[in-house]
């Protein structure tokens, strides 16, 4: 059995080949480097949920369309428009459920991640469990640079990596991890050159059951020679400063820590952060400090608590002055409605989590 699926068409869509024992879907938005509109996540909403394989063993395998970029994040111009008053609960309702649903379903999923990895685009794929990063992989969050802060349960998976401190660091400041980086980081399971992505995909798609993806993939990444982390080196800044965190640990020890160290690691960091978003790293700091702690004990708790807070005004205002300015108005430093770090109520951000 193969056959083509193609769904809603503009703007954007999740096209779906499937074959007896696989579901691949393509995120299709070439023009925005398949930004996640909203014809797409209502596509994902049906090939996940209301329309599964009909094989409960079937793998399922998410790409982007074009080897250029997997996902760019959310169309930004429309969660900022005039109609994000009826465009937005629908839109985050169904990326939440999609999400959520991958997190928690039986079946296995392998995310194909070339090119940019951004956003609405990570919350569809970090929860996967295989995820395959080659040479041009470009991984972040970078809602605090924009005027919000990182969600879809992406600190439940920041707050696990291995490198002390990364995930924190990769929340509050919005910045990128590139190629290798991202599997050196714990969130690739495999490193594969994008050149044999087709290949993988193909014989993803002729396996006979769910069984054969591990061997599948240690196949194709065996004997490539990964690069060097090129963020070793700063293991010792990132452990120091955003792996100390405590309860009472507020943005500003952050910088002050930051601005303490003096070595060029740091002072890109800060640098970063005082362009940022001062109320959006203080939701990226708290949301952080909340996983797995009381009241945060499954990734599902941390999906819920995201839900709440990208609903809120604060939250909402924020972010529609950011996408503003750097998208529309084109300034380098956007004159936030919370003017700094300093000026913020921590406690009322963290109700924002509160449903």
């Amino acid at each position: 059995m193969r056959s083509a699926v193609t769904c809603i068409k503009s703007p954007g869509a999740a096209l779906c080949t499937d074959t007896a024992t696989c579901r691949t879907i393509t995120l299709s938005w070439p023009e925005s480097l398949n930004a996640m509109s909203l014809p797409m996540v209502q596509d994902l909403h049906r090939l996940y949920i209301t329309e599964p394989h009909p094989n409960e063993d079937a793998v399922y395998v998410v790409r982007g369309d074009g080897r250029r970029s997997f996902c760019a994040g959310g169309d930004l111009k429309a969660l900022t428009g005039p109609d994000q008053g009826t465009h937005n609960p629908l839109f985050y309702r169904l990326e939440y459920e999609v999400d959520s649903h991958i997190a928690t379903m039986r079946r296995t999923q392998v995310a194909m991640w070339a090119g940019h990895v951004l956003g609405s685009g990570v919350g569809v794929s970090v929860h996967s469990r295989y995820r395959v990063a080659c040479e041009t992989t470009r991984f972040a969050m970078p809602e605090t640079q924009i005027g919000g802060a990182n969600d879809v349960a992406t600190s439940w998976v920041f707050s696990s990596l291995p490198v002390r401190g990364l995930g924190a660091y990769l929340a509050i400041t919005g910045n990128a991890l590139h190629g290798a980086d991202v599997f050196h980081a714990g969130l690739a399971t495999h490193y594969i050159p994008v050149e044999k992505f087709d290949a993988v995909e193909a014989a993803l798609a002729a396996l006979p059951s769910s069984e054969g993806v591990a061997a599948c993939l240690r196949g194709f990444s065996a004997d490539v020679a990964v690069p060097p982390f090129t963020l070793a080196e700063s293991a010792p800044v990132l452990a120091k400063v955003f792996g100390a965190i405590t309860a009472s640990t507020r943005v500003r020890d952050i910088m002050d820590a930051l601005r303490a160290d003096g070595g060029a690691f740091a002072a890109s960091a800060l640098a970063v952060m005082e362009r940022n978003s001062p109320l959006g790293m203080t939701l990226a700091l708290e949301n952080m400090k909340r996983q797995h702690a009381a009241g945060c004990t499954s990734v599902m708790d941390s999906f819920r608590g995201d839900y709440a807070a990208i609903q809120s005004s604060i939250f909402v205002a924020e972010l529609a002055k950011g996408v503003e300015a750097l998208f529309v108005t084109k300034e380098k430093r956007p004159q936030w409605k919370v003017g700094s770090v300093d000026e913020i109520n921590v406690e009322l951000v963290r109700k924002q989590f509160e449903l």
